[in-house]
């Protein structure tokens, strides 16, 4: 098996964490803003998460603009934004709708601009914009996720973001604070329970897990991308 290519066919002990995300998307369909963060360490299935939440916006008729963000793009400006907004083979504006900003205050005029791009389109069909690995964004895209949820709060545009905690005050961990603070949706992925782990484990191995096997992949700590390694390096070593 291709661990690369490996992905569970059904998102494991998370149907709470998407419950949540389900009811801000049904909301957006009924025409009000939203803002969702979600928050939890590496391999924790952030990204796994917002798959799912993409996969549920299209079966609501919610269009869906995503990107994931490098570490090696943060010093260029507003780049993680402009990717998610108009990147990908159906985006969610058109560039060509874009006018070329003055200076010198480009941030300023860029922000208006696609403010004004993502109502026009938002009235005409709901959208959500879906931020993964936000702890790597530059500072722009940063200030422009902390602007652009408020200012478009009564428009049906629903703004998931995925992010590491990070324990120094950088640009995002400042606007995910200030967002906070207006009332958005937090939500924290913890290690998974026993109950997920066994069905991940029976998913990957086809047959119910033993004891053995169960207390092996207690290593993992609940993380789902460990407990992924763990078990294929098992099959892999001929141990199962």
């Amino acid at each position: 098996m291709n661990r690369e290519r490996w992905w569970p066919c059904e998102l494991r002990g998370r149907s709470g964490e998407l419950g949540i995300i389900e009811n801000e998307l049904r909301r957006v369909t009924e025409g009000h803003g939203s803002t969702v963060v979600v928050t939890g360490g590496a391999g924790i299935g952030k990204t796994r998460l917002l798959a799912e939440a993409k996969a549920m916006a299209d079966r609501l008729g919610v269009r869906t603009g995503s990107v994931a963000a490098e570490p090696n793009e943060s010093a260029v400006e507003m780049s993680a934004l402009l990717s998610a907004l108009f990147g990908g083979r159906e985006p969610l504006l058109s560039r060509q709708d874009l006018p070329p900003p003055p200076q010198p205050n480009q941030r300023f005029w860029l922000l208006r601009d696609i403010e004004a791009l993502l109502e026009k389109s938002a009235l005409q069909a709901p959208l959500a914009v879906c931020v993964d690995d936000a702890h790597w964004v530059d500072a722009g895209t940063a200030a422009a996720l902390r602007e652009l949820p408020l200012r478009l709060r009564d428009v049906p545009v629903v703004w998931i973001i995925a992010a590491r905690p990070t324990p120094q005050p950088t640009p995002i961990a400042r606007t995910l604070d200030y967002l906070e603070s207006r009332d958005l949706h937090r939500v924290g992925l913890g290690p998974l329970r026993t109950k997920a782990v066994a069905a991940i484990a029976a998913e990957i191995l086809g047959a119910e897990p033993g004891r053995n096997v169960l207390a092996l992949a207690k290593r993992a700590a609940g993380n789902p991308f460990l407990l992924v390694e763990t078990l294929l390096g098992l099959q892999e070593e001929e141990r199962i």
